[in-house]
């Protein structure tokens, strides 16, 4: 789609989550609704950002390289071995899986956990935070997997698919599972567990695939840093969606607007109607008013299609929103 935008919008039709109703959508999106009115629909397996992501920059197979966008952006030192990012999160116990949530952690708890974490491994591992409950982990010798999912893909999610994934891994399997032991018997999690407060008892890793030698001639924008910083790395350019229109099309531009999943996922601050709202002003209307193809990808098994001679099919309905939407 050559000249045109690729705008990824993860978990955009499991909208009846967000308990909005289909009119309200209409009103709070009305440029939007009509991208999705005038847009050609068509089906396919549901995906996670990662793989929109790795499939739009024609990363397919490589894994994306998060940690070494981490690494940039945070200015962290390079340490020997490879490079993972890693969450703690919390592992629900469901009647035959577990399923992943996030965990609120404070600087000094998070602190606390990864300082231990890092004393007890040090023979494989070195931990260094970046945020509260997060950063990056260097392992020396043992090797992962390169495509496992980010973390945000796992929020509510059952584990043991994933967690089966690694058993081919063994060396790297027998020290997640006694990762995640250490951090189910930490002394935290009892004073956590006497207030009533989720345990801090899981850990994920991922983003260790390499930076690519040549960049997708997409320029990337976003709304999280995180994605910026992977744009830095494998697009040609990347910046906010502010920018997005002061960028020409050129080969194509690459626009991901996760504020949606991050708040249906671990309840952002900024309240839902309020982002579909400026995401339908500062992004879908300006590139409807550019007269250039757009491809809609939300990951929840449908995609859109969007070309300008379609802005003069007046005669079409509103979009359905009940035809996109998914059930949790």
């Amino acid at each position: 789609m050559e000249g045109g935008t690729t705008l990824i919008a993860p978990r955009l039709g499991r909208w009846p989550e967000s308990g909005l109703s289909a009119a309200e959508m209409e009103r709070l999106a009305p440029s939007l609704s009509r991208l999705l009115a005038r847009s050609r629909m068509l089906g396919g397996p549901p995906r996670g950002l990662d793989g929109l992501l790795a499939e739009s920059l024609g990363l397919e197979g490589a894994g994306l390289p998060w940690a070494r966008a981490l690494l940039a952006r945070h200015d962290l030192p390079v340490r020997e071995g490879t490079a993972l990012c890693f969450r703690l999160f919390h592992a629900r116990a469901d009647i035959s899986n577990a399923l992943a949530q996030p965990a609120a952690l404070s600087e000094h708890d998070s602190s606390l956990i990864i300082n231990d974490l890092t004393d007890e491994f040090k023979a494989d591992a070195h931990l260094d935070a970046v945020s509260s409950g997060a950063g990056i982990l260097w392992l020396r010798e043992v090797e992962t997997p390169r495509d496992l999912p980010h973390v945000r893909d796992l929020y509510g999610q059952p584990l043991a698919a994933w967690y089966q994934r690694l058993r081919s891994h063994r060396d790297w399997y027998r020290l997640h599972n006694e990762m995640q032991m250490f951090l189910h018997l930490h002394p935290l999690n009892r004073e956590r567990e006497r207030l009533g407060q989720p345990l801090v008892n899981a850990l994920w890793c991922w983003g260790a695939g390499k930076v690519p030698e040549r960049p997708s001639p997409l320029s990337g924008h976003a709304d999280d840093e995180d994605t910026r910083a992977l744009f830095a790395l494998c697009a040609h350019g990347s910046d906010t969606l502010e920018g997005l229109m002061g960028r020409a099309a050129g080969s194509g531009r690459l626009v991901v607007w996760s504020a949606w999943s991050r708040i249906l996922q671990v309840g952002a601050e900024e309240a839902l109607d309020e982002a579909l709202q400026r995401l339908d002003r500062s992004v879908v209307a300006p590139l409807l008013e550019a007269k250039q193809p757009i491809r809609l990808l939300t990951g929840d098994g449908l995609s859109f299609f969007y070309q300008p001679a379609s802005r003069f099919m007046f005669w079409r309905r509103g979009h359905d929103w009940q035809r996109m939407a998914v059930q949790p």
